[in-house]
């Protein structure tokens, strides 16, 4: 029966799918660790010198709120701003981790039919256990490394050509945990040249905890405008 047969291959199917899906994450992994080097090695010229090492990571001008506590422990901690940029490799390599927790849910829908419906427990036990360890594995390390998920996919890039922009303090143990990213949007300007033509700009911004920011080509980086 076609249901046998399913449940016979579906550990080895899975097993086949990880091989795969590791051998292209770990060649992501690679490649993106060498645009990031050679992003390293031509850095822009900067004014903050704790920053010349990370060529896509400036300071983040914080902007007080009327309800921060200024005695808090993240107003003490150095913010900064790093910039990223959406590419084919990391969304293609996302989608395929995705339907790790679609796919298994599906099959533990089906799984749970077929206990109750169908060809029973001891049928389904092995397969049902297997794929409820895996796609909670997945979700399990996806929450504890939430920080990391959030720019994994994404390619560094200098702030100059982001397309997405991490904020988080400066902190190799609660800076990742409390990164947040926001997305560059392009705001319609309009600039009158010589002879009096009127050209049309756009200047790029983004907005975080109700406070835009703008470009700015002087500092090269984001500052708040209000």
């Amino acid at each position: 029966e076609w249901r046998h047969l399913l449940l016979d291959w579906m550990p080895l199917a899975w097993l086949l799918y990880f091989l795969k899906l590791l051998t292209l994450t770990a060649t992501y992994v690679a490649t993106r660790s060498r645009l990031e080097r050679q992003l390293a090695e031509h850095p822009e010229p900067i004014d903050e010198q704790s920053f010349r090492k990370a060529a896509h990571c400036r300071r983040f001008s914080t902007v007080p709120m009327g309800d921060d506590d200024e005695n808090a422990e993240s107003a003490t901690l150095e913010t900064v701003q790093s910039g990223y940029r959406t590419w084919f490799f990391g969304v293609f390599l996302y989608a395929l981790w995705m339907l790790v927790p679609i796919v298994s849910q599906l099959q533990l829908v089906w799984l749970t039919m077929e206990r109750y419906f169908g060809l029973g427990w001891d049928a389904t036990a092995k397969q049902f256990i297997l794929i409820y360890l895996i796609s909670h594995v997945i979700l399990f390390a996806a929450t504890q490394y939430s920080g990391q998920v959030k720019t994994f996919f994404l390619q560094p890039s200098s702030l100059a050509e982001a397309t997405h922009i991490a904020i988080f303090p400066r902190d190799k143990t609660k800076g990742l945990g409390r990164l947040e990213v926001v997305r560059v949007r392009h705001l319609p300007g309009s600039e009158t040249g010589s002879g009096g033509s009127t050209t049309v700009q756009s200047r790029r911004y983004y907005e975080q905890t109700c406070v835009r920011y703008l470009w700015n080509e002087e500092a090269r980086r984001f500052r708040p405008t209000g």
